[in-house]
């Protein structure tokens, strides 16, 4: 435990001192023992906020500077803590006297990733103990209560960047790497700043020696894998991707670029082995289930593509479940399954993963579709009337509306009146509709889709 008589401890205190925190977790011990750390460090009880919304969060910002926050990775009403950190870097834009700590469970990859992507100091695992909880918050502030020369020039380096004075900002990376040679850190950064100017030859020089320093130097692998994929040297984005999958913790946001990358390069393994990854990851928000559900569909259709039908359908069943209600993921899924002559798996998978956050027109939208599709045409006529009557349509729902009714058997009156209808509302296509209206009650052509 901290003990802060001790003579070593002396300069902890010291900078603590004179610091503010601000605390935003909604479970109660958590905030209290984060508090008695603090106050065992040497900040003042009465210069701990503890807020219970990002708003607030906000407020305080403006109005008591905090140097240091402390924020759950979710918050209410889909907010994250790292909503935070830019309202907070504009403020302390020089981190020596300021830190960013993320507050989740252990295995809530995109918390561990964001430590990684961004300018969070530590991430705070959960459950911890108050031991642990000092250990973390020390080791990453050390740095910053006696900084060498080095830290100082890279850290105003930094700064620098952030205010948008870049000539400067080179002028300090380039004085820290000649003070660490060995570091990739500075050369980072330095090809940061070329990259904001757009200068990529010399961006990618400067990560490329980066890594000649540190072979496995995190930023510079993204944003080198980064700049090859934009650049499609998809080739030379997988070799740096899987060396960062091999060293660091899976990012679900990059999951579908991953699943693109194996694929276009035919690395047709990793996706068995991303796909029971997947499976580990939990679920701490929208986004990181929204991207686990898109980087499935890419393995189903994937599968589907080889007929591997089995673990083709688990995967987009599982993509669906994780969708969140996304209609996009959901069309997606349920496209690549018709595409297969899947229709009653697409149907039952687009009616059980519906959520209130669906978009209800499209739903309707996609669930006539696959009817229609399926050749299901008494229902898709049903469908068909009841959509297009909520002012639901296109040319393309009147045709394959108009078809589903004849093959349904429908009255020709009701067809005839379907036809002038859409005659009515889309004149350019009367030519199109007049020849369908000619076929009754002949059979006809499936409308192409």
């Amino acid at each position: 435990m901290f003990d802060p008589s001790k003579k070593e401890n002396k300069a902890t205190v010291k900078y603590f001192s004179d610091k503010k925190a601000i605390i935003l977790d909604p479970n109660g011990p958590i905030r209290i023992a984060i508090k008695k750390m603090l106050i065992a460090l040497g900040m003042k009880p009465a210069e701990i906020i503890i807020v219970d919304s990002k708003d607030k969060a906000q407020t305080a910002f403006k109005k008591e500077h905090p140097e240091f926050v402390f924020a759950a990775h979710q918050l209410k009403n889909d907010a994250l803590g790292t909503d935070l950190l830019d309202p907070h870097l504009q403020i302390y834009p020089n981190r020596l006297h300021a830190g960013f700590y993320l507050i989740s469970a252990a295995n809530y990859m995109s918390s561990v990733c964001a430590v990684l992507d961004q300018e969070i100091d530590g991430f705070i695992s959960k459950p911890f103990t108050l031991d642990s909880l000092f250990n973390t918050l020390l080791g990453t502030v050390q740095h910053k209560i006696t900084p060498s020369q080095f830290t100082q020039d890279l850290e105003k380096g930094k700064e620098l960047i952030l205010t948008g004075k870049l000539d400067d900002a080179l002028n300090m990376v380039q004085s820290a790497q000649k003070l660490k040679p060995k570091s990739a850190n500075p050369l980072y950064w330095e090809g940061l700043i070329h990259q904001k100017r757009s200068k990529m030859d010399e961006a990618i020089s400067c990560y490329k020696t980066g890594l000649t320093k540190n072979p496995i130097h995190y930023k510079c692998l993204s944003a080198l894998s980064e700049i090859y994929f934009e650049n499609k040297s998809f080739d030379l984005s997988y070799q740096l991707t899987s060396t960062l999958v091999k060293h660091y913790p899976l990012n679900p946001t990059k999951l579908p670029n991953l699943m693109r990358l194996s694929i276009i390069n035919k690395k047709y393994d990793d996706l068995v082995t991303y796909t029971e990854k997947f499976h580990t990851l939990a679920a701490e928000d929208d986004n990181v289930e929204k991207n686990i559900s898109a980087a499935l569909a890419i393995c189903g259709q994937f599968f589907l593509s080889i007929n591997e039908v089995d673990k083709a359908e688990s995967a987009l069943t599982d993509s669906a479940i994780k969708s969140g209600g996304s209609i996009e993921i959901l069309r997606n899924v349920c496209s690549t399954l018709a595409k297969n002559n899947k229709y009653k798996k697409a149907i039952s998978l687009l009616e059980q993963n519906t959520t209130s956050q669906t978009d209800d027109k499209e739903f309707k939208t996609l669930q006539f579709e696959l009817l229609y599709l399926s050749n299901k045409f008494e229902q898709a006529a049903l469908s068909g009337m009841k959509i297009v009557g909520e002012g639901i349509h296109t040319p393309k729902i009147f045709e394959m509306l108009i078809y589903a009714s004849i093959q349904a058997n429908r009255k020709k009156s009701n067809i005839e009146d379907i036809i002038f209808e859409a005659i009515r509302l889309y004149p350019d296509n009367q030519d199109r509709f007049n020849q369908l209206l000619q076929l009754i009650p002949l059979t006809m052509e499936q409308p192409q889709n």
